[in-house]
């Protein structure tokens, strides 16, 4: 991880907080819930064996396949974890049109 940034949503105006994580570091995949926007991460190191070939060729440091989808619980909020979907803002819920606009720069 690099810490924690602050972004201003692009709708919303208001302000929240978040970090960047390199997928490539951290032996990871990840994807975005459908409804609230939280993300889960798959570790490169847990993914069971039947699927491990699979994860590696297509999903390996960056979003999930969407043939791994349906192996991921659902999210908290009764959303579904999927390839496609994108971070939102935790004020208003709404997708970014771009990425969020940062009011702290990453060092």
């Amino acid at each position: 991880m690099m810490g924690e940034l602050s972004g201003k949503c692009e709708r919303c105006g208001k302000l929240f907080e978040y970090y960047l994580i390199h997928n490539g570091f951290n032996e990871s995949s990840y994807a975005y819930c459908d409804k609230c926007g939280k993300i889960a991460f798959l570790n490169t190191h847990s993914v069971p064996d039947v699927l491990k070939q699979h994860f590696l060729e297509y999903a390996r440091h960056k979003s999930i396949s969407e043939e791994l989808e349906n192996y991921i619980e659902k999210c908290s909020c009764g959303g579904n974890f999927k390839r496609g979907t994108s971070p939102r803002c935790p004020h208003c819920m709404k997708r970014s049109k771009k990425s969020c606009l940062p009011t702290t720069q990453a060092k």
